[in-house]
C-alpha cells in the first residue's frame, strides 16, 4: 500500500483531492510522522511482549489457557481483525482508483469489524471477570429445564450424603442417576457462593473454602456421570478447572497470568478503539470531500499494525 513520490517536487497531490503538506525525506510529512509513530509503538509492545515471554517461561504451575480463556471465540474475532484488514486494503485500492462510493462502503466496514472486535473482547472480559460458579449456576439449570427438573425435587444435604452408596448399588438408570447428580450440584449452587474478605482471617475463610470444595466435588462427579465425548461433560469440565485454579473469577492482579493477560490485551483494545474512532473521522471527512487517499493509506498503516501485533499476542496468549 504505497504512493507514488515525485522525486522532483517538494509538493505531491492527492489524486484530484488537494495538496498534502510538503515531502520531507521522499515522504509526505503525514506518513512520515506516522512511521515515527510505529515506530514507537512497536518498541512498547515488544517491551510488553517480552516481559511476557519471560514471566510465562519463568513461573512455575503456568495454568493451561483452554481451561480458562474463550479460545474459539477469540480465534474467530482474530480472523474478523484480519478480514478488517483486507477490507482496509479494499478502502485505499479502491480511493486511488477514484470510485469513492466503494471506497466509502469498505471503510465502513472496516469500522463494523473493529467495533465488533472491541464488542467481543468486552464480552470476553465479563465472562472471565464473573466467578465460574455464576456460570456453572447457569449451564445446571438450562439442563434442568431441558430434563424438566424442578430444584424442589432435590434432598437435603444430609439425606444426599446417606443416599450415595445406595445410589451406587440400586438399579437407577444413568439418566436417573444424571438427574440426581444435577439437583444435588444445583442444590449446592443455589445457596450461592460466600463472600469473604480477602484480608478476614483463616477463621472466617472456612466457610468459603468448604463451598468451594462441595461445588468442585459435585461437578466432577457429575461430570463422570456423562461419556466422555458428551459436550454437555465438556462444558462443565471446563467450568470445573476454572473453578479449581480461580474460583472468584479471573480478576487482573491474581497471579502473573491474570495481570499480564489484561494488560496486553487490553492496551490493544484501546488501540483497536482508538483506530475504530479514527477511521470515523477520516470517513466523516472523506465523505465531505475533505479528505483523500492520502488520509486512507496513513490510517491503513496503523490498522495493519494493530492487526499484526494482535497476531502475535493471541498466538503466545491463547495458544501457548
Amino acid at each position: 500500500m504505497s504512493t507514488a513520490i515525485p522525486h522532483h517536487s517538494a509538493v505531491t497531490h492527492d489524486h484530484g483531492h488537494g495538496e498534502t503538506e510538503p515531502a520531507a525525506i521522499g515522504l509526505p510529512n503525514v506518513k512520515l510522522c506516522m512511521w515515527l509513530f510505529l515506530v514507537s509503538e512497536v518498541m512498547f509492545f515488544a517491551g510488553l511482549i517480552g516481559s511476557y515471554i519471560v514471566i510465562r517461561f519463568g513461573t512455575a504451575g503456568w495454568p493451561n489457557p483452554y481451561d480458562i480463556l474463550a479460545v474459539r471465540i477469540t480465534a474467530f474475532n482474530t480472523f474478523l481483525l484480519i478480514c478488517s484488514s483486507v477490507t482496509m486494503v479494499k478502502a485505499f485500492q479502491w480511493s486511488d482508483a477514484g470510485d469513492r462510493g466503494r471506497a466509502k462502503k469498505y471503510l465502513l466496514a472496516t469500522i463494523l469489524g473493529g467495533a465488533t472486535f472491541v464488542g467481543i473482547q468486552v464480552y470476553e472480559y465479563r465472562h472471565l471477570l464473573h466467578a465460574p460458579s455464576t456460570a456453572l449456576f447457569h449451564v445446571v439449570e438450562h439442563e434442568m429445564e431441558k430434563r424438566g427438573l424442578h430444584a424442589g425435587e432435590s434432598e437435603s444435604h444430609a439425606a444426599a450424603e446417606a443416599s450415595r452408596i445406595v445410589l451406587a448399588s440400586t438399579g437407577l438408570s444413568q439418566v436417573e442417576q444424571q438427574n440426581e447428580q444435577l439437583l444435588r450440584l444445583h442444590e449446592v449452587l443455589a445457596t450461592g457462593r460466600p463472600k469473604v474478605k480477602k484480608t478476614a482471617p483463616p477463621s472466617q475463610q472456612a466457610p468459603l473454602r468448604e463451598w468451594d470444595r462441595r461445588a468442585l466435588e459435585e461437578t466432577i462427579k457429575l461430570a463422570a456421570l456423562f461419556p466422555e465425548d458428551d459436550p454437555f461433560r465438556a462444558k462443565i469440565s471446563k467450568i470445573g478447572k476454572h473453578h479449581n485454579i480461580y474460583p472468584e473469577g479471573f480478576v487482573p492482579g491474581r497471579d502473573n497470568f491474570t495481570s499480564t493477560f489484561y494488560i496486553m490485551t487490553g492496551f490493544h483494545g484501546f488501540h483497536v478503539a482508538g483506530g475504530v474512532v479514527a477511521l470515523l473521522v477520516i470517513l466523516a471527512f472523506y465523505a465531505l470531500g475533505r479528505a483523500g487517499t492520502m488520509a486512507i493509506e496513513v490510517v491503513g498503516l496503523y490498522w495493519h499494525f494493530v492487526d499484526l501485533v494482535w497476531i502475535i499476542l493471541f498466538t503466545i496468549v491463547y495458544l501457548m
